[in-house]
């Protein structure tokens, strides 16, 4: 079940990662760190599937594709910290001020 739960996750964030960058603007940090967070949850849910499918070969199959699950972890959480990252960026949140101010909210 983890396996195909996971197979199935990867082309779904590749799609709603593309389906959000139709019109983007490259100017905004935020959209950047979207896109990283999208191709990082795709990244993540191969490696995961991968590691899942074929650890059962061998015991040295198991430590190493389990190895390689952990590095999708931590390529979800650098895509995580870099929607924050971009977030929280002074410029960002200037620029957000002044349109809201010029919007009226």
């Amino acid at each position: 079940m983890n396996v195909w739960s996971h197979l199935l996750a990867a082309p779904i964030h590749l799609y709603a990662t593309w389906r959000c960058f139709d019109s983007w603007d490259p100017q905004d940090c935020t959209t950047w760190g979207l896109l990283v967070l999208g191709l990082a949850l795709a990244t993540y849910s191969v490696l995961s599937a991968g590691a899942h499918l074929l650890s059962a070969r061998s015991s040295m199959a198991h430590l190493v594709l389990f190895a390689v699950d952990y590095v999708g972890i931590a390529v979800y959480g650098y895509g995580a910290f870099s929607v924050c990252r971009a977030g929280s960026n002074k410029d960002n949140i200037e620029r957000e001020k002044s349109r809201a101010s010029t919007v009226g909210y």
